[in-house]
Parts: C-alpha cells; structure tokens; sequence
C-alpha cells in the first residue's frame, strides 16, 4: 500500500481504536450493508480507508453471508480482505473460520486461499 494509495498520517492502532468507537454506536450491519460499506472504503483514494475494510469485516464476520461473498466476486481487494479477515481470526479462534467456510462455500479462491492460510499457522502453532 506504501506505493499505491496517499497517507493521511493515521496510524494503525488509531485507526483500529476511531473506527471501533465509530461502530460501537452503530447498529449491526445487514450482510449486504457490510459489502457495501467495504467497497466504499476501499473506492477512496486514502491508504487508511483500504485498510479499514478489513477492521469492519473482522468485526462484522458473523452478519456476513453467501450474498456478502457475491460482493467479493466482483472486487478483488474486497475478496482480499475477506480472506485477510478471516485469516487474523485464525489467531484467535480458528474453529469460528472452519465453520464460516463450510457454512459459506466461496466460489472466490482468493477468499478461501487466505483463510486457509490462516487456519493452516494456526494449526502449526
């Protein structure tokens, strides 16, 4: 990302924390609202807004559904932070991904390639 999009100068943990305190007041999203919430960010010109499309799907995993996936057909970057998503969750609780991809069966490979990244550091550990 360093050489692709401009840099407002927020840092990581920032981010992580303003967006998180933005979506503590937020009702939980439909599965169709978290696509479209991901695509816009990731639309924007600014580094910090590519990045912030995988916080909200690591925080929204759980609405997402096979209608959620279709998003990811289309863009690939939204399939990649699909499968980024699921794939820090693997540190955490790698049976939650397990069940999410036999639950959800991905015609995308990128989304599955990256989760069963995951799963497969998860289970070297």
């Amino acid at each position: 990302m360093k050489f692709v999009a401009l840099f407002i100068g927020i840092s990581a943990p920032d981010r992580r924390r303003l967006l998180k305190d933005h979506w503590r007041g937020s009702s939980q999203p439909s599965s169709n609202d978290l696509g479209r919430a991901c695509l816009k960010l990731m639309n924007r010109p600014e580094r910090e807004f590519h990045y912030a499309p995988y916080d909200l799907l690591a925080t929204f995993i759980n609405v997402a559904d096979e209608y959620f996936l279709h998003w990811s057909d289309s863009e690939f970057f939204i399939a990649k932070a699909i499968g980024w998503a699921l794939r820090d969750i693997t540190s955490f609780n790698p049976k939650a991904v397990q069940d999410f991809l036999q639950s959800h069966p991905s015609r995308n490979a990128v989304v599955r390639c990256e989760a069963e990244r995951g799963l497969q550091r998860a289970s070297a550990t």
